[in-house]
């Protein structure tokens, strides 16, 4: 196996290039790892060599990328790796410029780096110092400078050791199993993994040191902002504390009694449960023991300063006096504003006013109304009076003197005592299928993209308005690189707004509990989606406070001096509001509150979503996104929003948007033109030659890369010849992962074919499954990670297998349908024995999955390379479905794949077409012929690869004893109704048969002489039946 290069215990650069063996070696090996596939000098081959190994040592991606090379790589290939990983080890031992480089490289590519980031250090550069430390023996040198880092810092600094020490020896162990994988080693040595990954912590943490000194100066800045706006807040409760005094005394004891014994008849736990809000309240019986006597009185105070300056009408309450004097234009709903302000209280305190006078309204009618409509008829109901006061708190809460809407009002102390089980059990769903790592990295991604178009927007609304153009530019990304100045702002929100920082950074922000009083299942649903949560939040926090910051300077004023003075909920509703919406957005959260009729209809929509579980979550599972996404490209698709007269958006914020979107148009067609003519609109070629699908990360930006693959196709003349491909990658670009997965992916697929061949058990099946795999996709994070380490669990499992086509039993054939569909996401194991793996007559061999690590790393799937039919597929514009179609029964499917991806088989799609396309007079045809050429050929393969599966079916049978196979089930199934009553109908009179073909399909008749299955006889009967009626033959 060795070479002579391997011979020396030590050898220098200038012998290795000198060395052809090595440069053999070196060269076959970064053309099958890393794609290289131009001609390279020695010295560029030793350069990139060295250079991919330095990446290794400090890139654990990369490090799982060699071994699943060397897992997947022939006996030579092995060899040959081990080779070089041997002359490496014995080479690059020396610090210098070039090596420092590569490492930095390295270092600046690993999602490690900024996980280490995200604990106080500079993460993964340990990696550098670390595994040269084990190579020239540093310990000692690392440990003693360790003791000198201060204490605070060095807290931040072994949080940062302690993460890398992790991800250390992570890294040794895929190393060490690429030494077992080439033969270099026998077995993994365990003494190299716990030493890589205690010099990986130590250098971690001395490096981290820094950093975290930085992070601790910013916190401290932040932490002085808090303290200064919380002692304005002490001297504000002080005041408030005299206004009470003095209104409390200048009111009659019989109207502050009839104030707080309303309050006191509410529930303290239901209204804490309502409205989130249970931090707020103490242990009490009453609302005067939970809230504390201090909060108590100035709501009362509050109370009857407001019923003073409505000058309410005889029996007339406070949520009917607001709304009457806001209709007729005669009340100014800062003046309620000014009256809370005064004795310190949020909108959400003061609220608990709506919450009594429903709660009264409700109890006393429904008590009397029995007694009371007998008299009188028009006397309104209980449920009347409370469909009122939901209209009412309504019309507050768009005014911006409630927190609340009506129907929030109306779970919280109507519906407190109701469960919702099956609503429960749907949120668990929804939080569990966004519980992936992968899920939220898409998002951080997605939000990235979103901080660049924040700061173009805000630039070209700048110059629109003869502003600075840097004016606030970068103010997102600011607090997103500060993040401790925005948590103190979202703390300061939180203090001041607690109802509405409550619902603006929930737990699950697009995952509310849909009741008041919520089941374990949905707790357990929105605890598994922290990732996501935390990202969401991550960037509501910075959104919130940069548009706050903006939207002050705008007007004059300085977000910061406005702490400082504890005048923070004396904010401009306006702007305050505005700047929560801006959050809203950002995240795809809005709640269309307009009265314009999308709004309308979204607002049905998410009801109907939320009111009649598993419905429409089945095949949309977040509709509040998609609502979102499109109104994102409605607002930046090129002359959309401008073109439309309805739009009342302000001009220069229109514009301004259409400008941005411009510039992303401009920035995905140069995106296009870079991934070439052999990709596909959503696909990236890697540098090793790999394909990822952007369409997960891409979002709302996937209609700009769809256009763009529009205007380049057209340049090329390669636009497909019919509009139902791109209907379908439409769908998936303006619908997002909707119909990318899972039963919306089915329903563009198969869906109707199955329905048109009544096989309605299968669709019920394929719904039933994929319900039961949206349980189950947290296991497939477990199934990424460990896929690496077992090459047998990488092979995608075949989900269509057949076995259901084999059922007549309806139940039988959706409880077959739904385990296969339903388990797809559970890791295979050797335990639990290996699924059969899935194959694509485009591609030879079964199918793997590819750097699944990296998958949840960066949110993005891959695939290998292209072969030479799929780059030329992609060149014509001709889609996978438009030459391949699947067959109705899933079995023959499923062989017909078999044969046409056999290795070295005489009906290798691939291999025959590859041979076609090298071809002088394939070369020789234009776009159109050429299209026609692939489909003749695929065709003619297909029909070839169908008649060695039909016979491998019917010999199966044979073996088995069966007189039928389940082709004869899904041909009889696919038989029109008319023409099987027919064939049933002779069958009784002709044969005798005393039951249905299907009951009797395993008995024989004699026919013309011979004994002929029931079954077959049936289906050669309707064939026969249908040509003379002129039906279709199935």
């Amino acid at each position: 196996m060795l070479k002579s290069y391997n011979q020396k215990d030590s050898i220098t650069e200038e012998e290795l290039l000198s060395d052809i063996d090595f440069i053999r070696d070196a060269g076959l090996f970064l053309r099958e790892r890393d794609g290289i596939e131009e001609p390279l000098s020695a010295q560029d081959t030793y350069d990139k060599f060295m250079e991919h190994m330095r990446y290794q040592n400090v890139n654990e991606v990369t490090a799982l990328r060699d071994l699943e090379y060397a897992q997947n790589a022939d006996l030579e290939g092995k060899q040959r790796f081990a080779r070089l990983i041997d002359v490496y080890d014995k080479t690059d031992t020396s610090f210098g410029g070039k090596m420092m480089f590569d490492y930095i490289q390295g270092v600046a590519t690993a999602p490690s780096t900024y996980l280490g980031l995200a604990t106080g250090g500079f993460g993964k550069a340990a990696s550098v110092a670390g595994t040269q430390a084990a190579k020239v023996g540093l310990r000692t040198v690392l440990s003693k400078t360790m003791r000198e880092a201060t204490k605070t810092a060095g807290r931040r600094a072994l949080a940062a050791g302690t993460v890398e020490a992790t991800i250390g020896a992570g890294q040794a162990m895929s190393q060490e199993q690429v030494r077992v994988e080439t033969g270099l080693q026998d077995k993994i040595d365990a003494g190299n993994v716990a030493l890589t990954a205690g010099i990986s912590g130590v250098t971690g943490g001395l490096l981290s040191f820094p950093v975290a000194k930085r992070a601790i100066t910013k916190g401290k800045e932040a932490d002085e902002l808090y303290e200064a706006a919380q002692f304005a807040a002490a001297e504000k409760a002080n005041k408030a504390s005299e206004a009470t005094a003095r209104v409390l005394k200048e009111n009659s004891q019989k109207d502050i009694t009839r104030v707080q014994r309303g309050l006191n008849q509410l529930d303290p736990t239901k209204v804490a449960i309502g409205r989130k809000l249970k931090q707020d309240l103490q242990p009490g019986e009453t609302m005067e023991a939970a809230l504390g006597s201090d909060v108590f009185r100035n709501i009362t105070a509050a109370t009857l300063q407001v019923s003073k300056k409505l000058q309410l009408k005889k029996g007339e309450r406070i949520t009917e006096g607001i709304t009457r004097l806001i209709k007729n234009g005669e009340l100014d709903v800062k003046d309620i504003r000014n009256i809370m302000d005064e004795h310190n209280l949020t909108l959400d305190q003061f609220s608990l006013v709506y919450y009594a006078e429903m709660s009264e309204a409700g109890r006393t009618l429904a008590q009397a109304s029995i007694v009371k409509r007998a008299v009188d008829p028009k006397l309104k109901s209980a449920r009347d009076v409370v469909d009122g006061f939901v209209d009412d708190l309504d019309k507050l809460n768009e005014a911006g003197v409630s927190p609340l809407s009506g129907k929030e009002a109306r779970r919280a102390v109507v519906d407190a005592e109701r469960k919702h089980y099956i609503k429960d059990l749907d949120s668990l769903r929804l939080g569990l299928m966004t519980s992936q790592l992968a899920t939220t990295m898409r998002n951080n991604i997605n939000g990235g993209f979103r901080i660049g178009i924040d700061a173009t927007t805000r630039a070209f609304d700048n110059v629109l308005n003869l502003r600075n153009p840097l004016d606030g530019t970068f103010d997102v990304a600011k607090y997103a690189f500060n993040p401790q100045e925005a948590s103190v702002i979202r703390q300061i929100y939180t203090d001041a707004f607690p109802e509405e920082a409550a619902k603006l950074f929930r737990e699950a922000a697009d995952l509310s509990a849909v009741t008041s009083s919520e089941t374990v299942l949905a707790k357990i649903g929105r605890k598994a989606n922290f990732l996501n949560t935390a990202s969401d939040n991550f960037f509501k926090s910075a959104v919130m406070a940069a548009s706050l910051r903006r939207r002050l300077s705008d007007s004059g004023a300085d977000l910061n001096d406005i702490i400082r003075k504890g005048e923070f909920n004396r904010i401009d509703t306006e702007i305050m509001q505005g700047a929560i919406d801006d959050a809203y957005e950002f995240t795809y959260q809005s709640n269309f509150k307009g009265n314009d009729k999308y709004s309308k209809v979204v607002r049905g929509f998410l009801n109907a979503h939320q009111d009649f579980p598993f419905l429409i979550s089945t095949f949309m599972p977040f509709p509040r996104f998609i609502a979102n996404q499109l109104k994102f490209i409605y607002q930046h698709a090129p002359l959309m929003s401008l073109a439309n007269p309805l739009d009342q958006t302000n001009t220069s914020k229109k514009l301004a948007r259409q400008m941005t979107g411009m510039a992303m148009l401009g920035t995905a067609l140069a995106w296009r033109v870079k991934q070439g003519e052999t990709n596909n609109w959503y696909e990236i070629k890697t540098n090793d030659g790999k394909i990822v699908d952007g369409r997960p990360v891409y979002g709302p930006f996937a209609p700009f890369m769809l256009a763009a693959d529009l205007m380049y196709r057209g340049y090329n003349g390669t636009l497909p010849t019919s509009g139902s491909k791109y209907f379908r990658d439409a769908s998936q670009a303006l619908l997002g992962s909707t119909f990318r997965t899972g039963f919306g992916l089915y329903m563009l697929d198969q869906l109707w074919t199955d329905v048109g061949n009544q096989k309605t058990p299968k669709v019920i099946g394929e719904a039933v499954g994929n319900l039961i795999n949206t349980y189950t996709l947290p296991l497939s994070v477990v199934k990424d990670f460990y896929a690496p380490f077992d090459p047998e669990s990488r092979f995608i499992p075949e989900t269509r297998t057949g076995e259901a086509d084999e059922e007549v039993s309806f139940f039988k054939i959706i409880y077959e349908t739904a385990l296969a569909r339903g388990t797809r996401a559970l890791p295979d194991t050797a335990i639990g024995g290996y699924e059969r793996p899935a194959r694509s007559p485009f591609q030879t061999g079964p199918l793997k999955a590819v750097d699944s690590v990296e998958k949840q790393l960066f949110g993005m799937g891959k695939r290998p390379q292209k072969t030479l039919l799929q780059k030329e597929m992609a060149r014509l514009n001709i889609d996978t479905y438009e030459l391949y179609k699947r067959q109705p029964n899933d079995k023959l499917d499923m062989y017909i794949r078999q044969e046409l991806s056999r290795e070295d088989g005489a009906l290798n799609l691939t291999d025959t077409l590859e041979n076609v396309i090298l071809g002088e007079t394939y070369q020789n045809k234009n776009i159109p012929e050429r299209r026609q050429e692939l489909s003749v050929r695929v065709k003619k393969l297909v029909e070839k690869a169908k008649e060695r599966a039909t016979s491998r079916m019917e010999r199966e049978a044979a073996e088995a004893g069966e007189p039928f196979t389940s082709l004869d089930l899904t041909a009889w199934e696919r038989t029109p109704k008319n023409i099987k009553d027919i064939v049933q109908l002779l069958y009784e009179e002709k044969y005798g048969g005393g039951g249905s073909i299907i009951a009797e399909r395993g008995n024989s008749i004699a026919v013309r002489g011979r004994d002929m299955n029931v079954l077959r006889w049936a289906v050669e009967t309707a064939n026969n039946e249908a040509v003379k009626t002129g039906g279709v033959a199935r």
